[in-house]
């Protein structure tokens, strides 16, 4: 359930961000196709990219996916039970 959750969490964040994301989108897409519904460590790296991808965005382009990046953020937490992102 959590990683449904955390799922339609990353597309929404898919969805919103700035056009100068496409290659980190794709990248993301990526990853997460090749996802099973329990590779907790897979949706560790997605969120591993998003993170980093974050601390490079502009003021308005982290308004725009702070929301989001805080509850998937919490998701894996949850997900991966406490395990260090």
């Amino acid at each position: 359930v959590l990683f449904l959750g955390a799922y339609f969490v990353y597309l929404r964040w898919k969805n919103s961000v700035e056009e100068r994301l496409i290659p980190v989108r794709r990248r993301i897409l990526k990853a997460w196709e090749k996802l099973e519904s329990n590779d907790v460590q897979g949706a560790l790296n997605i969120y591993r990219i998003l993170k980093r991808e974050y601390k490079e965005l502009g003021k308005r382009e982290k308004s725009a996916v702070y929301e989001d990046m805080t509850k998937l953020y919490r998701e894996l937490s949850e997900l991966t039970q406490g395990a260090k992102l």
